[in-house]
C-alpha cells in the first residue's frame, strides 16, 4: 500500500510540475509579446480577424452545402477542411473572373462578401448534420502534452501572421502582383515581373484579402491552411489507424520548423500542401466508396 501511495504521490507531483512549467512558459511568451507589441497593437487587428472569421464562415457554409450534394460521409475533422477548402477555391475562382473583367474594386468585394454572408446565414438553417463525431486526443498526460505542444507552435505561427509581411517572396510577387492587379482594377500582365504569368490561385485569395482589408488579412488566410492541414492529417489517419498514430503525426507536422515559418507569412506553400493532401484524401474516398 505504501508503494502504491508513493507512486501516486510522485505521479501527482510530476503532473503539477509539468503544468507549472507549461503555465510559466505561456506566461513568459505572452509577456514577452506584449512588451514588443502592446495591447493597442492587438486592437488594430480586430478588422483582419473579423474578415477572416467572415470568410471562414462563408467558405464553410458554401462548401458544406456543395458537399451535401454527394453521399459522402465525413468525420468533423475531415468535413471542416473539405468544406472550407471548397469555399476558398470558389472565392479564388470568383476573384479571378472579377479580375479578368475588370471588377477589382473594394466596393464590389464588400457587396460580394455581404451577399455571400447573407446566403451562408440562410444555409445554416437548411444544413444537415455536420458529420460524424471526431474524437480528439484523449486528455491523459500524453494527450495533454501533445495538445500543449501543438498549441505552442500554433500560437507562435499565429502571432507571426499578425505582423506585417517582410518575406522576400511576399514582397516581390505573392502580394506585389495582387497589388498591381488592384491598382489596375483587373488582371494585367506585369512586364517587370515574370511571376505574374503563373496561375495564382492562392494569390487570388490575397487579392480579395487586400481589397477587403489589408496584407495582414492575406497573412492570416495563409495561416489558416496550417490548422486545416493538421485537421486533415489527424482525421485521415484517425480513420485508417488510431487516435495515437493520428495525434503523433499531426504534432510532427505542426512542429516542423519550415511549416511554422511558412504559416506566419503570405506564402503559398501551405495552401499547396493543403490542396494536394485534400485531393489525395478525395481520391482515396472515391476509390473506397465510388462517391
Amino acid at each position: 500500500m505504501r508503494i502504491v501511495s508513493s507512486a501516486n504521490f510522485y505521479k501527482k507531483m510530476i503532473k503539477r510540475i509539468f503544468y507549472l512549467f507549461v503555465f510559466c512558459w505561456i506566461g513568459i511568451v505572452i509577456s514577452s509579446y506584449l512588451i514588443k507589441f502592446p495591447i493597442s497593437n492587438l486592437i488594430q487587428h480586430i478588422s483582419e480577424l473579423f474578415f477572416l472569421l467572415v470568410l471562414l464562415f462563408v467558405s464553410f457554409q458554401i462548401g458544406n452545402f456543395l458537399l451535401g450534394r454527394f453521399n459522402l460521409e465525413l468525420s468533423v475533422c475531415l468535413l471542416i477542411p473539405f468544406a472550407v477548402g471548397i469555399g476558398f477555391a470558389l472565392l479564388s475562382v470568383v476573384t479571378f473572373f472579377l479580375g479578368v473583367f475588370g471588377f477589382l474594386y473594394r466596393e464590389v468585394f464588400y457587396v460580394l462578401t455581404l451577399v455571400l454572408f447573407i446566403f451562408s446565414l440562410a444555409l445554416v438553417r437548411r444544413s444537415k448534420s455536420i458529420g460524424k463525431v471526431c474524437l480528439f486526443p484523449t486528455f491523459n498526460l500524453w494527450g495533454v502534452f501533445l495538445t500543449i505542444i501543438f498549441f505552442v507552435f500554433f500560437a507562435t505561427a499565429f502571432v507571426g501572421a499578425l505582423t506585417p509581411p517582410t518575406f522576400y517572396d511576399s514582397l516581390v510577387y505573392h502580394l506585389a502582383i495582387p497589388i498591381d492587379y488592384i491598382k489596375n482594377h483587373q488582371i494585367v500582365k506585369v512586364n517587370s515581373n515574370l511571376f505574374s504569368n503563373f496561375p495564382q490561385n492562392i494569390e487570388m485569395l490575397y487579392t480579395a484579402a487586400i481589397l477587403l482589408c489589408d496584407d495582414i488579412l492575406a497573412n492570416v488566410i495563409h495561416f489558416t491552411f496550417f490548422p486545416l492541414t493538421v485537421l486533415l492529417i489527424y482525421g485521415f489517419l484517425k480513420e485508417k489507424f488510431n487516435n495515437g498514430v493520428a495525434s503523433v503525426a499531426a504534432v510532427i507536422f505542426s512542429t516542423t520548423p519550415a511549416v511554422v515559418m511558412l504559416a506566419s507569412g503570405s506564402y503559398i506553400d501551405l495552401g499547396l500542401t493543403f490542396y494536394l493532401f485534400l485531393s489525395f484524401i478525395a481520391l482515396v474516398k472515391w476509390i473506397e466508396t465510388q462517391q
